[in-house]
């Protein structure tokens, strides 16, 4: 997703806030939050589930609000009445009845399909991203554009595509550096160079089936 969405644990609570960047499990006050420089306070973010897609899965929607020019931004092109209740005129307010508010929204995003949300609420300013699945992000423009996966050599196997860091810093490697190893690919390098055993004993302990036939 272009605006990621990260989880906080706040009164007991999991909340899902906007562009934390990573979950943050650690976090458990406001005070601790405001510390490190997290977003805390009124902001409405949550993943919404849109109209499904024309072969019958779910699509999903992430949307942030941060204030209450954001707020009226999304009423100006709402169409669920429900969402203008004075409840949810300001911030503070939309805190306290965030559940009523979660069960709006949900009813006004579900009849929509998510490529047309994004048309009208970007326009609008308000911030969203489409939530994607695995398949998507493969095709995803500005991934490939990035070379966030590669594909390396995978013997006996079609290569899978792994992914690199989001982030990049000069003159380092980002990896991934090679695929994930076959069954007992290292066996004989664990036992022979870290756990001491000669080239005689590592043969004499395959030809006994110890290893089941996968020592490479």
């Amino acid at each position: 997703m272009s605006s990621e969405s990260s989880a906080l644990l706040h009164e007991g609570r999991w909340r899902r806030l906007p562009n934390l960047g990573a979950d943050s499990p650690g976090i458990h006050s406001d005070a601790v939050a405001r510390e490190l420089g997290f977003r805390t306070g009124p902001v409405l973010g949550d993943t919404v589930r849109c109209q499904d897609d024309v072969d019958g899965c779910e699509s999903w929607i992430a949307i942030a609000v941060h204030d209450d020019k954001e707020w009226q931004a999304l009423l100006d092109v709402s169409s669920e009445l429900a969402l203008a209740d004075p409840r949810f005129t300001h911030g503070e307010s939309r805190k306290i009845h965030e559940d009523d508010l979660d069960a709006c929204m949900s009813a006004w995003v579900r009849q929509y399909s998510v490529e047309d949300l994004l048309q009208v609420l970007l326009t609008a300013g308000v911030p969203c991203a489409p939530v994607r699945d695995d398949t998507a992000l493969l095709g995803d423009e500005q991934l490939r554009h990035r070379g966030h996966y590669e594909w390396p050599p995978h013997a006996g196997v079609r290569s899978p595509p792994l992914g690199r860091l989001g982030f990049r810093i000069e003159d380092m490697d980002h990896g991934p550096r090679r695929s994930a190893p076959h069954l007992g690919e290292h066996t004989a390098e664990v036992l022979g160079e870290v756990l001491g055993l000669s080239a005689a004993e590592l043969s004499e302990q395959a030809d006994r089936g110890a290893f089941g036939g996968a020592v490479k």
